[in-house]
């Protein structure tokens, strides 16, 4: 069940985006699964259909996700769409969150230890 906080300072399309591709990434959704329609999930979540759109739109072009014309949208953990980009993405938001954890007072072993720790429970 996809959710969200309308609190947040997030835009509710990011937290769903976000939402979808830790599903894919965790492996709950597989490949070539369709996801549910923009006008379904919409009504769902109580969401504008332009706030889905712009989920999906935000995951396709990330390539998590693509489109068949006519059937809808679906799941795509084998992409390969411009991997460099994703990854200098991912390295930027890295170390903008290093960067705030060091200033917050997290010291370097802490957060060298949960990046550690993520990787172990990734494997």
């Amino acid at each position: 069940m996809l959710t969200y906080d309308k609190y947040s300072k997030k835009p509710i399309y990011e937290q769903i985006a976000e939402y979808i591709k830790k599903l894919i990434i965790s492996g709950e959704y597989n490949n070539n699964v369709p996801l549910p329609s923009i006008r379904f999930l919409a009504n769902d979540l109580n969401v504008n259909i332009n706030t889905l759109q712009k989920a999906y739109n935000k995951l396709e072009q990330q390539g998590y996700i693509y489109t068949v014309i006519g059937k809808g949208k679906f799941i795509n953990q084998d992409h390969q769409l411009d991997k460099e980009v994703r990854i200098q993405e991912i390295k930027k938001e890295v170390l903008r969150l290093t960067k705030e954890a060091l200033y917050l007072g997290v010291n370097l072993e802490e957060i060298l230890s949960s990046v550690s720790l993520t990787y172990q429970k990734s494997k």
